[in-house]
């Protein structure tokens, strides 16, 4: 959020710039343009802006940088890193980027950087019936330009651009193997879907924990949760234990338990 002076100091050099939004925005590299015209009425209506903000977010600050990080990470999709975190809506998310990092989305627009899985998925909606690939382009944050080369480059430029009956034989090896990728990415998420409900049931953490911060008893604890859903070397991988940390940390748990025990 910004600050009373930072607000005040916007409000001032919109003014002298003869209320031009952009003008004002670029100089100073925030707000949005729809917070300072929020500001700007604010201003006109009581001739001040107010001191303290009206409204606590139920987010925390590091909630919202979680957020903002994972959005920018995985290819500036509003709708993927709500879907991966489970909060918030796509106006505060906006809002949070604007905010956290001004200016940011349309600098790191043109130099996007996908996973070569996050382009299968985008491949993937390429050729779905009916797919307005304009609109598809200006979801994932890429260019039409970008989605039609990342078809040619992956696909081949003589792969067809639309699926039809006479070329379904060519594209039969193909969609076996984007089946095999789309399984391994299910999987994928599952785990990091797992991994995160159980740090909430288990450790009691909140929404839009980061897993790599949890102390390596409480990884230990995580992965003992899991194993009979997901195998030991998966775990481990994406919570970034070593297996020696992992079997020392189950030693000292099993200490504690039977000291418990012995207590009883």
């Amino acid at each position: 959020m910004f600050s009373h002076e930072e607000r005040v100091k916007a409000i001032q050099l919109f003014l002298k710039y003869d209320c031009s939004y952009a003008a004002t925005i670029h100089k100073l590299g925030y707000p949005s343009r729809g917070a300072l015209r929020k500001w700007y009425k604010e201003y006109l209506i009581s001739g001040e802006l107010h001191q303290k903000h009206q409204k606590k977010s139920k987010y925390s600050e590091e909630q919202k940088q979680v957020a903002v990080n994972h959005y920018f990470e995985y290819g500036q999709c509003y709708a993927r890193t709500i879907r991966m975190l489970g909060y918030p809506n796509r106006e505060s998310l906006r809002q949070w980027c604007e905010e956290l990092a001004p200016g940011a989305r349309k600098l790191r627009k043109s130099a996007i950087k996908l996973t070569q899985n996050q382009k299968d998925d985008v491949l993937k909606k390429f050729y779905k019936p009916q797919t307005n690939r304009k609109s598809l382009a200006e979801a994932e944050g890429i260019s039409r330009v970008t989605l039609y080369q990342w078809k040619n480059t992956y696909l081949g430029k003589d792969f067809p651009l639309h699926m039809t009956s006479e070329n379904q034989g060519t594209q039969k090896e193909v969609l076996l193997k984007e089946v095999e990728k789309l399984q391994e990415q299910v999987h994928q998420l599952q785990l990091e879907k797992a991994l995160l409900e159980g740090a909430a049931e288990l450790l009691k953490k909140g929404k839009g924990i980061n897993l790599l911060h949890l102390t390596n008893q409480e990884k230990t604890r995580l992965i003992d949760a899991l194993r009979n859903q997901f195998k030991l070397k998966e775990l481990l991988q994406q919570l970034q234990l070593s297996k020696s940390s992992y079997f020392y940390q189950k030693q000292v748990l099993e200490k504690k338990i039977n000291i418990l025990k012995n207590d009883n």
